[in-house]
């Protein structure tokens, strides 16, 4: 992403809707996964450190940064965020965790595949969980999508897919930002006959609008707890690594 885009993220990340309300979509997926207490926590992509202080309700928190600027702002304030790179550059965050996250980042690196595969490695043989959210629908990419760096968007079966060649268990998948979806829809038409010329979507609107479109989000965050949505803006899915002896005796 451009530098000023970070900046921006940095000054909004607690008040903006699109912050606030993925965090509530986040967090209630995650308490529904049933994690044992004091897991230790991977966070990929940490960028400033959106959300940290919602992961660490779940274990140790550590991040990893390919910014050099927004892995310093996330460790003058406090947090363990290392700096890192997929596919190959995860060499700071060693060890195993019980549950890594990679929350809007695989659709700006370029070699998902290989990117899968390595976080994988990081799993808690005994029950680690991936947990990936992706932009969705590969026919809304466009001028935006570029400018933010993204190589692609994903189909749900497509994610999923890419999770499972790694050898883990789909426990959950699906959609959310559903219930704004005609509006994103209605945005990306628009786009086609006027593209943006540059990242403006991150800036705070007025605070009525930014308290109804974090509502909406707050609401499918009590959704999603039990059940993602069948389309939406953005694709989900959290899979579990399971030691082989132990899937082949869930089998018997």
């Amino acid at each position: 992403m451009q530098r000023d885009t970070y900046d921006t993220m940095a000054r909004v990340q607690d008040r903006h809707w699109w912050f606030t309300g993925r965090r509530a979509v986040l967090a209630s997926v995650i308490r529904s996964l049933a994690l044992p207490k004091g897991i230790r926590v991977l966070e990929v992509g940490a960028g400033t450190g959106a959300n940290l202080a919602m992961l660490r309700e779940f274990g140790e928190v550590v991040g990893c940064e390919f910014d050099p600027l927004s892995q310093q702002y996330c460790v003058a304030n406090g947090w363990d965020v290392r700096p890192g790179a997929l596919p190959n550059g995860l060499t700071a965050v060693v060890g195993t965790y019980g549950l890594v996250c990679l929350f809007d980042v695989l659709e700006h690196v370029e070699r998902d595949a290989e990117s899968l595969a390595a976080l994988t490695r990081l799993l808690d043989p005994d029950g680690g969980v991936l947990l990936v959210a992706c932009p969705a629908n590969p026919w809304l990419y466009g001028a935006y999508d570029r400018l933010l760096g993204h190589f692609r968007r994903y189909t749900h079966s497509g994610l999923r897919t890419l999770v499972e060649a790694n050898g883990l268990t789909v426990e959950r998948s699906g959609f959310y930002n559903t219930i704004l979806f005609p509006l994103v829809v209605a945005g990306r038409l628009f786009e086609k006959l006027r593209p943006p010329q540059r990242i403006g979507a991150l800036s705070l609107p007025p605070w009525p609008m930014n308290a109804m479109l974090s509502w909406c989000l707050a609401i499918e965050g009590w959704i999603v707890r039990r059940a993602l949505f069948p389309f939406g803006t953005s694709v989900l899915v959290a899979a579990r690594r399971v030691r082989p002896d132990v899937g082949d005796k869930q089998k018997t």
